[in-house]
């Protein structure tokens, strides 16, 4: 069977299991980052990678977190 990959999810899954890493983990949020910038154009500054899918050989929940940033949002 093969490990869990991270899905994109509004919420955490109840039983809060970590997964061991995978190494497909990466390219799975390549695909769900393509997909956003393919949807929101120009909208989209940024998508970032973050959370505990992003860190090599770290033990997560299988779920990619990734913020946008829009194309207007400014901190300072």
């Amino acid at each position: 069977m093969a490990p869990p990959r991270p899905t994109p999810r509004a919420h955490l899954e109840p039983e809060g299991r970590l997964s061991q890493p995978h190494p497909s983990w990466p390219a799975a949020f390549a695909g769900l980052a393509a997909r956003l910038r393919a949807a929101l154009g120009k909208v989209a500054l940024s998508i970032e990678h973050v959370g505990a899918t992003a860190v090599p050989g770290l033990p997560a929940k299988s779920i990619s977190e990734a913020p946008i940033w829009p194309g207007w949002y400014s901190c300072c």
